[in-house]
């Protein structure tokens, strides 16, 4: 047998502070997910959503653009 003394494992489940509300219309934080890591993603949706409105006011021009080109002829 061996002579090394057993492994002593620490209870992690319980907690010592309360969860730490999201802020009002943020999604529930994920467990393991930094603040930084918060902020890159909301600037990444905030970069994705002026990126569509930008596209769909394009196409916007566009059709309003071939209208007026048909209307025209």
């Amino acid at each position: 047998m061996t002579d090394r003394a057993p492994i002593e494992t620490t209870d992690t489940t319980s907690k010592t502070a309360p969860e730490p509300q999201p802020r009002p219309g943020e999604p529930k934080a994920r467990p393991n997910e930094t603040e930084a890591a918060r902020q890159a993603a909301a600037e990444r949706r905030a970069r994705q959503a002026a990126q569509l409105r930008a596209n769909l006011a394009r196409r916007k021009a566009q059709s309003r653009d071939r209208a007026s080109e048909e209307e025209g002829l």
